[in-house]
């Protein structure tokens, strides 16, 4: 997540930051994302319920409701049908 996203609301560079998200896309029908720093705390837990999006948004804010800091993150998304997999992202101020 670098600046901004194209899905943010625009104009954000004359009205102020607003809203700060970034997608899960790519997502099988029903899944859990979980959001860890990388030493292994649970940042935040996403679900992604048989819903026919094919993303989960999500607002860069820890279960606690703090925003999240810059860094590195890794995420693991469990899909009942498909599995697991696991990534990693950097957050950029």
């Amino acid at each position: 997540y670098v600046e901004a996203a194209s899905f943010e609301p625009a104009p954000f560079n004359v009205t102020g930051r607003g809203e700060r998200r970034m997608e899960f896309r790519g997502l099988p029908r029903s899944c859990t994302i979980r959001i860890y720093t990388v030493r292994c705390d649970l940042v935040q837990t996403l679900r992604h319920e048989g819903s026919f999006e094919v993303f989960v948004a999500w607002n860069l804010r820890t279960k606690d409701n703090l925003e999240v800091a810059p860094g590195l993150y890794v995420f693991h998304v469990e899909g009942a049908e498909t599995g697991t997999s696991i990534g990693k992202f950097a957050i950029l101020k």
